[in-house]
């Protein structure tokens, strides 16, 4: 058992603060998004960051995404943000879509070396209470041994890392059946380079807007 859990889709703030002073010092846990579950801590915490590495069986050539509460908040570990940028998450976060912007030096500590870096704001309630509360980016991978199918809800994430992390909150099953959209916003011409949630025909519409 995780040391903590939370069965609720709405956080006390009691226990709120809680969770987020443990983010921040260096602590791993693991909540819902729309999508799949996600394993996460800090982005500024290289001890949280190897801890989830270490729990996937991860390469460390292979890339960390990016959760954060505003667009804004990525700013110290991308190189720029684009207008468009901006444009794609007014019209779709928070939700299924994932935003490839150039990694900054910082950020791609996070890449495994990789130029680009995937950033969203996932569009569930304790996913957004936690990256509220804690005020600062998370590196998030999904809950699943390296290959194998994401976890969908808080019951297969306990059977898979529930002993190794110190909070699991539980939303129940994830509402999405496929997986966020992606958009490269590194280099341009900018392009839809997986169609999920968000159909590629609203992406580009968005885009040439």
């Amino acid at each position: 058992m995780p040391r903590h859990r939370i069965t609720s889709n709405k956080i006390p703030l009691t226990l709120l603060n809680t969770v987020m002073a443990n983010v921040r010092s260096g602590g791993v846990i693991i909540f819902p998004t729309e999508t799949v579950y996600g394993l996460g801590g800090s982005v500024f915490s290289s001890r949280a960051i190897r801890r989830i590495y270490e729990l996937k069986g991860r390469s460390w050539r292979k890339p960390l995404a990016l959760l954060v509460h505003h667009l804004e908040a990525a700013e110290p570990l991308v190189e720029t943000i684009p207008p468009e940028a901006f444009k794609l998450s007014a019209a779709f976060w928070p939700g299924p879509l994932t935003l490839l912007l150039k990694a900054s030096s910082l950020g791609k500590i996070l890449t495994g070396g990789l130029d680009r870096i995937g950033i969203r704001i996932p569009d569930h309630p304790v996913a957004l209470q936690i990256l509220k509360a804690v005020g600062m980016p998370m590196a998030v991978t999904s809950v699943n041994r390296s290959g194998e199918k994401p976890a969908t809800s808080g019951t297969s994430s306990q059977k898979l890392f529930g002993r190794h992390v110190d909070w699991l909150l539980d939303g129940g099953i994830c509402r999405e059946k496929t997986p966020s959209s992606i958009v490269d916003l590194s280099s341009y011409p900018f392009t839809v380079v997986r169609e999920g949630a968000i159909p590629k025909s609203e992406l580009e519409q968005t885009l040439s807007a």
